[in-house]
């Protein structure tokens, strides 16, 4: 059942609702830490709960806001936005990815592109006085589709990234 208003996923993340066929952008990036910065996250569940709510805030608030911080792109007024976390503990790295929908824009990247860097902007705040050292990569779109031209999806076309 669709309900217009911003509410709450089973598991207490904000979220929204999509129709289907809406256009819909997709970004992700990543900030590296060092091990030990990424060994304490991880040891204090309570703290990386709270991090990580702020970014998912921040996210959706970046999302939100693109039409002012960009002066040449008009905002969208967007129906939903879902921003998800994922941890490699291999490589002391966090994942954000951004998926952002509007039932009357044809372009949302600019939207989704904000809101994955005010959630890794978000992070990089809240542990700066641990590590100085912490990395914003591969920020990038990974998918668009505005229903009224061929989709885009993200091939990496570029020899010298490892994405």
């Amino acid at each position: 059942m669709f309900n217009p208003f911003y509410s709450y996923e089973d598991a207490g993340e904000a979220a929204g609702n999509t129709l289907p066929d809406t256009p819909t952008a997709i970004a992700c990036g990543d900030i590296n830490l060092n091990p030990q910065t990424f060994a304490a996250l991880d040891d204090e569940p309570l703290r990386k709960s709270e991090i990580l709510a702020t970014a998912r805030m921040s996210a959706i608030h970046g999302c939100k806001q693109a039409g002012l911080l960009l002066p040449m792109h008009l905002p969208a007024r967007l129906t939903d936005v879902k921003v998800q976390f994922d941890f490699d503990a291999a490589l002391s790295r966090i994942g954000v990815t951004v998926s952002v929908s509007s039932n009357d824009a044809d372009s949302l990247e600019m939207e989704a592109l904000s809101g994955v860097n005010a959630a890794l902007l978000s992070i990089y705040s809240a542990l700066r006085h641990h590590d100085k050292t912490m990395i914003l990569t591969q920020v990038h779109l990974l998918e668009q589709h505005d229903g009224k031209s061929s989709p885009f999806i993200f091939a990496n076309e570029y020899e010298n990234l490892s994405l």
